[in-house]
């Protein structure tokens, strides 16, 4: 089970971040997941003034913002420096 979350940044302040977990999951297969973040990342940029900066799959228990990130993702979610 994988559980989505993405890191979103202000647009006129990039160093005010938060991470923005999902109220939907989790779900059965990475794929699916991944699927969530391209949706969440569409609300985020449509609804607020904050944009996607980065975001993970994780296994179900794992920490949101930890270091190891699932297979298949490309990017770990962290503070952006």
């Amino acid at each position: 089970m994988f559980e989505a979350s993405v890191v979103i940044c202000l647009v006129l302040n990039m160093s005010s971040c938060m991470v923005a977990f999902d109220n939907r999951g989790p779900y059965k297969t990475e794929g699916e997941c991944m699927d969530r973040i391209a949706e969440m990342s569409v609300a985020i940029m449509q609804t607020n003034h904050h944009v996607p900066v980065t975001y993970k799959c994780h296994k179900k228990g794992e920490p949101a913002t930890g270091e190891q990130p699932s297979s298949n993702n490309k990017q770990n979610i962290k503070s952006p420096a």
